[in-house]
């Protein structure tokens, strides 16, 4: 796997560029991946969570940083529960705020669970810490960043996994699109 992504429980740095029709996510300060893709002009931003193992996954994210070329629109740190990220409980999963960390549980598998911030953006630099507490060292769960999510949940998504796998896939309502494939 990628001995650029931290493998099982621990941090990594995720940087997602979603610029015009360019899609780009970094982590650790290294180029993974990137493509180009126009189905989505604009969305929410979101973060996300998965897992494919049968032991749940559990991903903390802090100091969430978005910006387009001149302006800052979101710096939080996720200290303060009223900063409007998503609060929910699902059957096989949460996502919220907890211990200064906007946190997401992901236990059903194969069932992505998401918080997004209802700050509708287009052009944007997303940066964020996401640190998998739970989970397999070595699992196929994933976690990272959602940019242009649509009121359907579809949008794009920029992952890692915690066995050093990475991937851009384009949700849709007929059917997931892999624009990078789970790669190492």
């Amino acid at each position: 796997a990628s001995s650029v992504i931290n493998q099982g429980n621990a941090t990594n740095h995720i940087r997602v560029i979603c610029d015009r029709s360019h899609l780009e996510l970094v982590a650790n300060g290294v180029r993974l991946a990137e493509v180009e893709d126009t189905t989505y002009s604009g969305g929410d931003i979101a973060v996300v969570a998965a897992t494919f193992e049968d032991v749940p996954v559990v991903v903390h994210f802090d100091d969430i940083l978005v910006h387009d070329p001149d302006t800052v629109l979101i710096a939080d740190d996720f200290a303060d529960e009223t900063t409007g990220w998503t609060v929910k409980e699902y059957d096989g999963g949460t996502v919220g705020y907890g211990d200064g960390k906007y946190v997401v549980r992901a236990a059903d598998k194969q069932y992505y669970y998401y918080g997004w911030s209802e700050m509708r953006a287009s052009d944007v630099e997303i940066v964020v810490d996401a640190t998998q507490i739970l989970g397999p060292a070595n699992g196929r769960n994933s976690y990272g960043v959602g940019c242009r999510v649509q009121d359907s949940g579809e949008g794009y998504f920029l992952r890692i996994r915690g066995n050093g796998e990475y991937s851009i896939f384009k949700e849709k309502v007929d059917g997931d699109e892999w624009l990078v494939g789970w790669s190492t």
